[in-house]
């Protein structure tokens, strides 16, 4: 609902849908598909604006989760007499649709500086897409990654930085990723409840 917000919101669903896509861990939904499922199913997407009415839609896609977000704050603003700055700043919420828990909120903001020739160019045309992309390429792509860790197994170590995992390139591993070792340890058991 913010005003001139649909490029900055466009390159967010885009970057976000690219995101999860390159985690491959996920079967994406698009947009579109949303659409016309709620639509055959006679649901309605406008009232998808909270955690129940998400999960009660996320059941009728057959999905897990829902990805609500909104973009809550674009400003431009002059700094000098030459240049300006355009801030994006966006929240997502991960909501589970077993049972609408919003199992993890995401929000970041990013700028982008720019020099300008003239009152024209202070509109968020060039600046606000660029600090939107940046907005997906640095904060929500690592807080995402760090929400939805890769999980594996080591097969073999050699050295104390090197080994082998079972985990490649179909799981979106590259040269160079560097993994936390997690050794589970003895049960523990809770002295009352025995849990």
């Amino acid at each position: 609902g913010m005003r001139n917000d649909y490029e900055a919101r466009t390159i967010i669903e885009n970057g976000l849908t690219d995101i999860f896509v390159q985690m491959k861990r996920f079967d994406v939904v698009e947009r579109s598909q949303i659409q016309s499922i709620l639509q055959e199913k006679q649901f309605s997407q406008s009232g998808i604006v909270d955690e129940t009415n998400a999960a009660s839609a996320g059941q009728v896609l057959g999905v897990d989760y829902l990805i609500l977000g909104a973009l809550t704050e674009i400003t431009t603003a002059k700094s000098g007499t030459d240049k300006y700055r355009a801030k994006v700043s966006a929240i997502l919420k991960v909501v589970s649709t077993s049972n609408a828990a919003v199992i993890a909120t995401v929000s970041g903001t990013e700028y982008s500086h720019g020099s300008f020739g003239g009152e024209a160019n202070l509109d968020l045309s060039i600046y606000v897409p660029k600090a939107a992309k940046k907005l997906v390429g640095l904060e929500f792509k690592n807080k995402l990654w760090t929400l939805f860790p890769l999980e594996g197994y080591i097969i073999s170590l050699s050295g104390s930085e090197e080994g082998m995992i079972d985990l490649g390139q179909d799981q979106g591993i590259t040269k160079g990723d560097r993994f936390a070792i997690i050794r589970q340890g003895a049960s523990i058991r809770h002295p009352v409840t025995g849990a």
